[in-house]
């Protein structure tokens, strides 16, 4: 009985790995919430897979960091996750000196031996300020490590190591070993630089740190690719370097250039880890708090001798400093030999952007319209057309053909036509997008032509007429607003540059039932508001309504006026079922927004009653002078102004002096007049 239970369950593993099928995936679990309290090494041990029969066409770290137990640390620090390499080779250290006799002198010496490791970084993120995060905080960081295949196989050390010197943050790591074919074949993965270096002058950081490497590559390489992560570090000097000063740096290779690139992060502003409690939205040298550092890649196959030693040097632009901090920067590259290009036309659907939930997106999400995602090409041959198929679940298939020119291994981001509304299942939010022709014809490698990604529906306002108020900060002409309908038409525009020093603009809307969005941008990326910026003031923005019989605006939409670079609010003005008209087919268009109608002369008072400060909001279609007089119930005036240049602003009138009682405010405007009826109650 026994060796038949052996022998079917032989039969059964064989069976089952016969008819293994493309997309298999493996998952390996390593960290699973281990906090970092302080600096250090924070190492686990992975089991993971190794059989020959099976390759891997993609390899997935998704590095989920949250708050250590007791909460998230207020700094930003340096965490990285490396695989520890065993060598085969073998050093030591005197562990112990034990003098045995003098005359002659005689000592015993205790040595540790130990294995060499070769770490090779898979992922690096810098910790949020995380003053103002929750404890139940995380974000996914998701990592591309394919090309350490070779490395990850059965029992491996995983190190996730911490920089900080508080408490802190948590780690959890899962591994996603998707089968199939890779666009070529890994060979050979040697490091070139790793570890940290200190910038004290240019001779002494390129002689010491960033000085030659005689790399053998392997014979019979037919591509191969550096992966460069830099980060700098430090900036009490007169330059602000290594984290706050742009630097480039050059890749030499046998001699010549094979590439260069800048020590920069240029988009903080936009992070989606916002806000944070310091200066995280300062652009920095090669990350940002909160967010994975940026790696850069350069092609350098036609650079290299096959089969030889080649020397690879990088350079870095020069630069002097004085002060208190020296300079340092954190690096890690490594060289990286392939086999062949396994496809001609290839075309890899990498990511949805949007619509989608996932949180490394939320700044572009949700949408009205316009779907967006992320390829690559994985073939030989240069991609001049893609022809795509997607859908929001329940409704009709769309299809939209991209043409445009990519290389072996460029990415684009691809915006998508509308999708079709009718039929759609709102109560099951997924959209599905699928890429069905390359270059006019089949895609060779079709299992990572689909994706698919929960996505999260606009706001719902039943309004039909509602605000957008827009106050400005010290700086006017950083800050603009657009209104869009889902096609991404322009309904009404506050331009950057045209806007006045803390004032307040008020835009009446009139909207027909359909989705909307409302797009700020600020060229200074510090948004209306900026704590390490306190010239700056504070502005804000918000979506209200007026309600007339208790003189009041009730906001609709509040936002944060620390944004950064950008805010962005899709919203739909009736139900989600009521985006598709009576009219509407399955043609691939969001109908049922109107044009918004705003009212060509309009003014409101509020508060009122009022303790004596009275605002005017006016609604001009185009500029204006105004004349704006006050009168007491005797009919005598009180106060006069005149404003010029008047288009839907507010304006303040300070009545405080005045004594309780009713009054008239007489208002006139490109031919139009007004009277409002104000009561100034003090107490």
């Amino acid at each position: 009985m026994k060796r038949f239970f052996l022998g079917f369950v032989l039969f059964f593993i064989a069976v089952c790995q016969l008819f293994a099928v493309e997309g298999d995936t493996t998952f390996v679990q390593v960290h699973s919430g281990v906090d970092m309290t302080w600096y250090g090494n924070y190492d686990r041990t992975g089991i993971f897979p190794n059989d020959p029969q099976k390759t891997y066409r993609k390899i997935w770290m998704r590095y989920t960091m949250g708050c250590a137990t007791g909460g998230c640390s207020d700094w930003d620090y340096t965490t990285q996750i490396f695989l520890m390499h065993p060598t085969g080779t073998y050093d030591s250290t005197v562990l112990s000196l034990d003098t045995i006799s003098t005359m002659p002198l005689d000592v015993d010496t205790t040595w540790n031996v130990f294995e060499v490791v070769d770490p090779f970084e898979m992922g690096r993120v810098i910790t949020p300020y995380g003053s103002l995060l929750a404890n139940s905080w995380t974000r996914e960081h998701v990592f591309d490590v394919t090309d350490l295949v070779g490395l990850l196989k059965d029992s491996v050390q995983i190190r996730a190591f911490y920089s900080g010197w508080s408490s802190g943050f948590s780690v959890n790591l899962r591994f996603e070993f998707i089968e199939g074919t890779p666009p070529r074949e890994v060979l050979d993965v040697k490091n070139i630089y790793k570890g940290d270096a200190t910038y004290s002058t240019s001779a002494n950081f390129e002689s010491n740190f960033f000085n030659n490497k005689a790399i053998t590559v392997p014979a019979g390489i037919a591509g191969a690719r550096i992966f460069s992560t830099i980060t700098g570090h430090g900036f009490d000097n007169n330059v602000n370097c290594a984290e706050f000063c742009v630097r480039n740096y050059t890749v030499n290779i046998n001699s010549a250039n094979a590439g260069n690139a800048n020590v920069w992060k240029s988009d903080c502003g936009s992070n989606p880890t916002y806000p944070q409690g310091g200066t995280w939205l300062d652009d920095r040298a090669g990350w940002c708090p909160g967010d994975a550092a940026i790696t850069n890649e350069f092609e350098v196959g036609s650079f290299l001798q096959n089969g030889m030693i080649n020397n690879i040097d990088f350079n870095m632009q020069n630069y002097s400093w004085s002060g208190n901090q020296a300079p340092s920067y954190t690096v890690n590259a490594r060289l990286v030999s392939y086999g062949a290009i396994n496809f001609s036309n290839d075309a890899y659907l990498l990511d949805i952007l949007s619509p989608t939930n996932k949180f490394q997106h939320r700044r572009n999400n949700p949408i009205c319209a316009q779907p967006k995602v992320l390829v690559q090409n994985t073939g030989s041959n240069n991609i001049s057309s893609i022809t795509f198929q997607y859908r929001v679940d329940g409704a009709d298939e769309c299809q939209y053909t991209w043409t445009g020119n990519l290389a072996f291994l460029e990415k684009a981001e691809i915006e998508l036509p509308n999708v079709t509304w009718v039929n759609a299942d709102f109560n099951n939010q997924r959209f599905y997008a699928e890429i069905i022709e390359v270059n006019g014809g089949n895609d060779e490698y079709s299992f990572n032509n689909t994706a698919s990604t929960d996505y999260n529906m606009p706001s719902i306002h039943n309004y039909d007429t509602m605000f957008i108020e827009f106050k400005t900060n010290s700086r006017p002409a950083e800050t603009g607003y657009q209104l869009l309908d889902s096609d991404g038409n322009v309904l009404l525009q506050r331009a950057v540059g045209t806007l006045n020093a803390n004032s307040t603009y008020v835009d009446r809307v009139a909207f027909g039932k359909g989705c909307y969005t409302i797009k700020v941008n600020d060229s200074g990326k510090d948004g209306l508001s900026y704590w390490a910026d306190a010239a700056a003031g504070t502005g804000f923005v918000r979506l209200s309504r007026y309600i007339p019989q208790f003189g009041i605006y009730v906001a609709v939409a509040n936002f944060e006026s620390e944004f950064g670079t950008s805010l962005h609010y899709p919203f739909i003005v009736g139900n989600a079922e009521e985006m598709v008209d009576d009219n509407q087919t399955a043609s691939c268009v969001l109908s049922g927004t109107v044009t918004s109608a705003v009212t060509q002369f309009e003014s409101i008072v509020y508060p009122n009653p009022s303790k004596g400060l009275v605002y005017l909001d006016l609604h001009f279609g185009e500029k204006q002078q105004l004349d704006c007089n006050v009168y007491n119930l005797m009919g005598q005036p009180i106060l006069h102004k005149q404003f010029y240049n008047i288009n839907s602003e507010r304006i303040a009138l300070d009545l405080g002096e005045e004594a309780e009682g009713l009054y008239l405010i007489s208002l006139e405007a490109g031919g139009h007049k007004w009277t409002h009826k104000v009561l100034i109650l003090k107490d």
